[in-house]
């Protein structure tokens, strides 16, 4: 329990509640220790690597339109159009949305 090959793989785990999200999880380990903080990824196209971006669904509605706002207006992740119409790059989770269409009240 006490192996960093244990620590990393406790990393990769996913609570159900959130295997709908199509991520791909990157543990880099450094073969020795460095006074650098972190790493450097050279990205050529982030647009590319990134399809989209989703906003925790607790997030209050300014947040998530402050949010929306830079990740659209300052970082370019503008909608895109796709085949059955626009697709949106930055979206907010509807993960602890009810869907109301489903609900049935008998009376």
């Amino acid at each position: 329990m006490n192996s960093s090959d244990f620590k990393a793989r406790l990393l990769l785990l996913k609570r159900k509640d959130f295997e709908y999200e199509n991520e791909i999880r990157v543990i880099v380990v450094k073969q020795k220790e460095t006074q650098e903080r972190g790493i450097r990824l050279p990205i050529k196209d982030i647009y590319q690597l990134i399809n989209q971006i989703t906003i925790d669904p607790s997030a209050g509605n300014y947040t998530t339109e402050a949010l929306k706002y830079y990740l659209t207006g300052e970082l370019g992740f503008t909608p895109i159009g796709r085949s059955m119409g626009q697709f949106h790059r930055v979206v907010r989770s509807n993960l602890y949305m009810e869907n109301q269409s489903n609900v049935k009240i008998t009376l």
